[in-house]
């Protein structure tokens, strides 16, 4: 996601889903059919020609100014997108909000009222997504900030073993061998993705 911002594309769609995990546990992001560059949004999203309308767009990850009309979109509001998937993986993958019906989600977000962590959570790792949850744009952390926060925690989290993680172990996660080596470029590697999650 620092590559993405560095080359200022806006990647919308953040979430656990489009996370392809690899044997040794390092990810690549996938899914950019609703990545733009920052630029070409000129700050909004709205519903002119070639855009999706709001009700295609992954509610539950969205920040407040994109569920607003017109819809606002920046690299920060990636940034919100990143707090939830924090949340997914703290809580052991599950959806948010997984019961609750659109509108009461889209009313919670605007208001900022927003998911509880789970209190097995590092308090680090709350306290930084209360920042990136800021109501105002603003006020959140850039992804190098947050690329900053999370080394550090690193070198006080003990991190588990990737090949016992619970992903291994979850049946809708289909799993294929792809050989990559370290001479291969970004592109090859994409190219090489043969991973996929399956949602019910």
């Amino acid at each position: 996601m620092r590559y993405l911002h560095s080359k200022s594309c806006v990647h919308r769609d953040l979430a656990a889903r489009n996370c392809l995990i690899s044997e040794a546990g390092q990810i690549k992001i996938s899914d950019f059919g609703l990545s733009k560059i920052a630029e070409d949004l000129g700050g909004k999203g709205g519903e002119s020609e070639g855009e999706p309308p709001l009700e295609q767009i992954p509610l539950r990850w969205m920040a407040p100014e994109c569920l607003r009309r017109p819809q606002l979109w920046s690299l920060k509001s990636d940034i919100w997108s990143y707090g939830v998937l924090l949340y997914e993986i703290f809580n052991e993958g599950q959806k948010p909000w997984p019961n609750d019906p659109p509108k009461k989600i889209a009313t919670l977000i605007r208001k900022g009222k927003m998911l509880e962590f789970p209190a097995k959570t590092p308090q680090a790792i709350k306290d930084m997504v209360a920042k990136i949850w800021s109501l105002n744009p603003d006020q959140r952390p850039t992804m190098d900030e947050i690329a900053k926060k999370i080394t550090a925690l690193r070198k006080e989290i003990k991190l588990k073993d990737p090949s016992k993680a619970i992903i291994k172990q979850t049946v809708s996660v289909s799993k294929s061998r792809s050989e990559t080596n370290a001479d291969d470029d970004d592109e090859s590697l994409r190219s090489k993705v043969t991973k996929s999650i399956s949602r019910d």
